[in-house]
């Protein structure tokens, strides 16, 4: 009884995969490629923008806490080769495109920096 009730989960659970999958696979048909791809540059340059800023305040936090070199060294260069200058304008399932990812992944990872940074800065000061 137990491997039929298993059996049918598992093709319903096939159906459902089959039928996600399929969908999202026909979602992005753009009728105007090229609007596309510029709209993809125009955000992917956005997020380098905010991406830009954020580092510009994680560097002034983090200078005014030590004067290492370190991070500032890692944030100008993820800033310099950021997706937006680096990866090719295409477009995925969703009509996302590979550099708007990347570069919110990026946007992402500055934000929980400059939090980390702002934490510690605050910290210090309390300290003293």
């Amino acid at each position: 009884m137990t491997l039929i009730i298993t059996k049918q989960l598992n093709i319903l659970t096939f159906g459902i995969l089959l039928l996600v999958l399929s969908s999202s696979a026909l979602s992005c048909s753009p009728i105007n490629h090229s609007m596309l791809i510029e709209f993809i540059v125009y955000q992917s340059r956005w997020y380098w923008f905010v991406t830009a800023i954020m580092g510009g305040l994680i560097i002034y936090l983090s200078r005014k806490r030590h004067k290492g070199i370190l991070t500032p060294l890692i944030v100008l260069t993820v800033i310099v080769f950021h997706p937006s200058w680096t990866s090719t304008p295409m477009y995925a399932f969703s009509c996302t495109g590979l550099s708007v990812g990347l570069s919110r992944l990026l946007a992402s990872i500055f934000s929980i920096l400059l939090i980390y940074e702002t934490i510690r800065t605050i910290v210090k000061k309390l300290k003293k």
